[in-house]
């Protein structure tokens, strides 16, 4: 099934806005929402994994975007925000899953319960 353009703009304004105001910051990159989504809707992907589903981002940008989320960015005065944290993976410890933490499970909740869905 697609969506209109007009219900899917709407949709991601709905959810960025319940976003911001879940975190109490309105200067949220886009980018960084966008990623937050894409963990809360699959399961735990790994940092190589966002790489891929945000070609048009550099793997730094995904990086920091991620830093941001799991409230360790150094580019930010605040360090972000705890939404996500990392997670070894036991059988390679090479890679490393990114969960929601109950904070950013909360945050995805707000989102969903004031009726944005895109897909």
């Amino acid at each position: 099934m697609t969506i209109s353009k007009i219900v899917y703009e709407q949709a991601l304004r709905d959810g960025i806005k319940v976003f911001q105001d879940a975190i109490g910051r309105a200067d949220v990159p886009l980018h960084t929402f966008e990623i937050f989504l894409s963990i809360s809707e699959k399961t735990p992907p790994t940092t190589e994994e966002l790489k891929k589903l945000f070609p048009s981002l550099s793997h730094s940008s995904v990086s920091r975007n991620i830093q941001i989320l799991t409230g360790t960015s150094n580019t930010r005065k605040d360090g972000g925000f705890p939404l996500c944290e990392y997670v070894v993976d036991p059988k390679d410890r090479r890679y490393k899953f990114i969960h929601l933490t109950k904070l950013g499970k909360d945050v995805r909740e707000s989102i969903y319960a004031n009726g944005t869905s895109l897909s």
